[in-house]
């Protein structure tokens, strides 16, 4: 399952929804946050991701490559770059 595209979230306080290939959508991220691909520093992401993998559910969800909005916030707006194309690539990548 593969994200196909993003959309701006109809849904109110979400940021992006994610489509999959199999249909599936998921809306996440803040509409208010700023994040790693705005231009937070380093050190907010660290603090987002500490926080984030603290909660086991949450943890368990990134860690194994779970689609949900948990996974999607850490990877794609808190992942390893500031281009959100680029994490998405990656990400669908690790996906296959």
């Amino acid at each position: 399952m593969m994200i196909e595209r993003l959309t701006k979230s109809p849904r109110a306080g979400k940021r992006y929804r994610a489509v999959f290939s199999s249909g599936k959508k998921i809306d996440f991220g803040s509409d208010v946050a700023t994040t790693f691909v705005d231009g937070a520093s380093e050190n907010k992401k660290e603090n987002y991701l500490k926080r984030h993998t603290a909660n086991t559910r949450e943890a368990f969800l990134i860690k194994n490559k779970v689609a949900s909005p948990a996974l999607l916030a850490a990877d794609l707006l808190w992942g390893k770059s500031r281009s959100l194309t680029k994490n998405v690539a990656e990400l669908n990548r690790r996906l296959k």
